[in-house]
């Protein structure tokens, strides 16, 4: 068996039970290909591809194709609520495959295999390729993932773009090379243009990078020395994202990315709060809000601001109830659906209010008497989530057995990310939320397997020391 030579800590490269680089290569080249054909899904049934917000973005990148969207001259609200990043990408699916939604499903399906792609090849060469491969086929298999690859929604190509600026990162913590920093910027800087929540990200990394002490020699004193990595990865990123700050706020005085911010802290955030305090139903409460607010871009952020701070209470509680289904949420109904069985799982969230686990537990329990496969087939998507958390937990628990500084940074960054991508939604959780984090988590599955893992099953201790990445 052939070595590795860019493996850090565990030394899998050497291990016979390895599988060869180019034998994983094929064996992900085959998954990745084959579930290409789950677009033929779509084509049968494109319905279940548009969701609600689907319609924001449609009509937007048939615009870009003819020329008439993002103009400087244009008061088009929707422009202002969607950045312009996945209508771009779908105008560009549209030209070069078609219009049709098992066109845009291939294309997703594509990019996410782009993803466990690029998973791969940096995880081999940080942990080896058996723990790799584990997590790139943890990937390129995800339910969630590949749900929501069939679906017209921002989620996957944010994943992508997001997961490589991680990966990219990363590579930079262990090789100092600033190339890699810079397309790490590029990226996180795109993934803004296509869901502005990747700015908390890239704010968290700057900062986290005024920190890392990990390469030595640096020069320029260590005042430059650690200046310089934040304008590397913030640099591209804020050449993206300023022209369409000041045009927005040229336009519509709303100098943000999008407004989606604002938008949601009118009609979710403290909607809800005053719907739940006041028993009155939230359509009635969005609508007298939107009345006295109607901006596309709402001015009263510091009065529903204190809506929250008044009732701190409910709001948790309400947050609580939307970031649960976006931690344990797997949308098996809508596998279902896509296999032609019409299913629909009621709502678990009220019960568990009214009765807690005992009165979940019953609800379950009569729609297994009902629809047993539709259950176990939850239950079997659920379980292969809690998989992946138990896994990424030993990665984070790898931590102390991490070979150097890099790669300890590697896993506090990392781990922030998946927490502002799964804690923040709150009142608009839901699980198509936690497919960006999928990709970051299974980096940490590669952690824990290659740093935990693998030692335990053959009986040695993960080596101490790393080579610098090239």
């Amino acid at each position: 068996m052939t070595s590795s030579k860019n493996v850090v800590g565990g030394n899998l490269g050497n291990d016979v039970r390895a599988p060869r680089h180019a034998v994983a290569l094929c064996i992900l080249a085959t998954v990745l290909l084959a579930r290409l054909a789950l677009s033929v899904l779509v084509a049968a049934r494109p319905d279940l591809a548009l969701q609600p917000d689907s319609d924001r973005y449609v009509p937007i990148a048939n615009a870009l194709l003819e020329g008439r969207a993002y103009a400087w001259n244009t008061d088009r609200p929707g422009e202002l609520l969607n950045t312009v990043g996945y209508p771009l990408f779908l105008a560009g699916v549209y030209a070069l495959l078609g219009h049709a939604a098992a066109d845009v499903a291939l294309a997703q399906l594509i990019i996410s295999g782009v993803m466990v792609l690029v998973l791969y090849l940096y995880l081999t060469r940080v942990v080896g390729s058996l723990p790799a491969l584990i997590s790139a086929l943890l990937l390129a298999l995800d339910p969630l993932t590949i749900l929501w690859s069939l679906t017209i929604l921002t989620e996957l190509l944010f994943a992508v773009l997001l997961g490589i600026s991680a990966v990219l990162i990363s590579r930079w913590a262990m090789s100092g090379n600033s190339r890699t920093l810079l397309m790490s910027g590029l990226f996180v800087g795109l993934a803004c243009l296509v869901r502005p929540l990747a700015q908390p990200v890239a704010i968290s990394w700057a900062v986290a990078l005024l920190f890392f002490s990990g390469h030595q020699g640096r020069r320029g004193g260590v005042a430059a020395g650690r200046l310089m990595p934040v304008l590397l990865l913030i640099g591209p990123a804020v050449v993206l994202i300023a022209p369409w700050v000041v045009r927005n706020s040229l336009l519509w005085n709303c100098p943000t990315l999008s407004s989606v911010d604002r938008v949601t802290l009118r009609d979710y955030m403290a909607a809800k709060v005053i719907s739940e305090y006041e028993h009155v139903t939230l359509p009635e409460v969005q609508a007298q809000l939107q009345e006295q607010d109607p901006d596309v871009c709402p001015r009263r952020s510091n009065y529903y601001l204190q809506i929250i701070l008044t009732h701190p209470d409910i709001y948790a509680k309400l947050h609580v109830a939307g970031t649960i289904p976006v931690l344990i949420g797997t949308s098996f109904d809508r596998w279902l659906q896509l296999l032609g069985i019409n299913y629909v799982l009621p709502d678990l969230w009220r019960p568990y209010l009214d009765g807690g686990f005992g009165k979940v537990a019953e609800v379950l329990g009569d729609q297994f008497t009902g629809s047993p496969g539709a259950v176990l087939f939850m239950g079997g998507l659920t379980g292969y989530q809690v998989l992946i958390y138990v896994l990424a937990v030993i990665g984070i628990l790898s931590f102390r057995k991490a070979p150097n500084p890099a790669a300890k940074w590697n896993i506090i960054i990392t781990v922030v990310a998946v927490l502002i991508l799964v804690l923040t939604p709150g009142e608009v959780g839901h699980e198509r939320f936690r497919v960006p984090a999928q990709p970051l988590m299974l980096i940490l599955v590669g952690y824990g397997i290659g740093w935990n893992v693998v030692p335990f099953l053959t009986h040695r201790p993960s080596r101490r020391t790393t080579q610098t990445l090239s």
